[in-house]
């Protein structure tokens, strides 16, 4: 998570989520309370967060695994939806092209690999990065819009201000 931004409201909510979603994924199941503690985030901005998300199907509400030690109602427990959602990656090597479908729980549902001098021919490295991340999804079980996000991954500098990668001497054929 990238900690330098636009500084806006709609920056600093994503930002926020992203905590939110980082620490179900790391912990497992919390409740809202708990998140607000571990994140630093206020309870309100947890509370709204979590709404969305659970509007979006990324979370899901459980049943607590074992009553409150104070007495009481347990809290509500909050976990990532495992098989609603996956993210597609995208692993440009100098010499081959590999995919792969993770669903919300870090689980790798499928993968696929083609061996190909990257380098040298970018069009093919792409048109191949395309028909694996189509037949990894198909593979996967996941539907199209399941995908909440891919990254990409490239041997090389990135020029964000120009839009290229590579360079004279790795990814020139980019």
């Amino acid at each position: 998570m990238s900690k330098k931004g636009d500084g806006t409201l709609a920056w600093l909510r994503d930002r926020n989520r992203q905590r939110v979603v980082g620490v179900l994924r790391e912990r497992g199941r919390l409740s809202q309370a708990e998140i607000a503690r571990v994140t630093g985030l206020s309870r309100t901005t947890v509370h709204s967060l979590v709404a969305e998300l659970k509007g979006w199907a990324m979370v899901q509400e459980v049943d607590a695994v074992q009553p409150d030690a104070r007495g009481g109602r347990p809290a509500i427990q909050l976990v990532l939806r495992d098989a609603s959602q996956a993210v597609l990656g995208i692993d440009f090597g100098h010499s081959h092209v590999q995919v792969a479908i993770a669903d919300m729980a870090r689980n790798v549902r499928a993968e696929r690999r083609c061996d190909l001098d990257v380098n040298h021919h970018a069009v093919e490295a792409l048109d191949t990065s395309a028909r694996l991340a189509a037949e990894t999804l198909a593979e996967s079980g996941f539907e199209r819009s399941s995908l909440v996000g891919a990254g990409i991954g490239i041997p090389g500098p990135v020029d964000r201000e120009h839009g290229t990668a590579g360079s004279a001497t790795i990814l020139p054929g980019w």
